[in-house]
């Protein structure tokens, strides 16, 4: 995914980030851009735009609002650098935008769909709204339904799976990440894997159900 170089200030006039930036951390880079040399920010675009996109894709759904959202969080980041608390990790910073933007984005378009809790997710087990691993692709079978799974909770806990399992960030981090406390992430965590478990034995269920009928 690249981020459209004519929306976004914080582009530079290099094609690519210099190599002085890229040897840095990132409160380095923080310390650079706030310095004046704003070029810098590039190597920040270019270290999280992957990342950032993926949780924005697993929040939203749809590519090109990923795309946008992805765009409007780095434009945010760049203005707002100064508030950034260098005592902190850039990534669970980066993400809190990130990830608030993209619940702005899903109130708009779904107002009375709430972010933490789908309502209709155990009405869509319960109708078999998910396919049978038998309808899956043989190869990474396990991985298509795990994903498929995943795909049917709500916002929030697809980007606290996100973050955790893909990201390997820690309970506190990815507490920073969307304002919540770190006995917040973790219960929701195990809501999230409670849902998953059900949903992978249902499939089981219904595959078994068709092999014997």
């Amino acid at each position: 995914m690249i981020l459209k170089a004519s929306a976004a200030p914080v582009r530079g006039a290099a094609a690519t980030p210099s190599l002085v930036a890229s040897e840095l951390s990132d409160r380095a880079i923080v310390d650079e851009v706030l310095a004046g040399k704003t070029e810098h920010f590039e190597e920040l675009v270019a270290r999280y735009e992957r990342p950032v996109y993926a949780l924005l894709y697993r929040m939203v759904r749809r590519r090109e609002d990923a795309e946008d959202l992805a765009q409007e969080t780095f434009v945010k980041a760049f203005r707002q650098l100064d508030r950034f608390d260098r005592a902190r990790a850039f990534r669970p910073w980066i993400y809190r935008i990130a990830s608030n933007s993209a619940v702005s984005f899903l109130r708009r378009k779904r107002p009375a769909q709430s972010l933490d809790e789908d309502e209709g997710f155990r009405e869509q087990l319960a109708d078999g709204a998910v396919d049978s691993p038998r309808d899956l692709a043989a190869a990474g079978e396990l991985e298509s339904r795990v994903t498929a799974a995943i795909d049917q909770l709500a916002p929030t806990p697809r980007a606290i799976l996100q973050m955790r399992f893909r990201d390997h960030m820690s309970l506190e981090e990815i507490g920073l990440a969307l304002g919540k406390t770190s006995n917040a992430v973790a219960v929701s965590l195990h809501r999230a894997r409670l849902d998953l478990r059900e949903m992978l034995a249902l499939g089981h269920h219904h595959e078994d159900g068709d092999e014997t009928s």
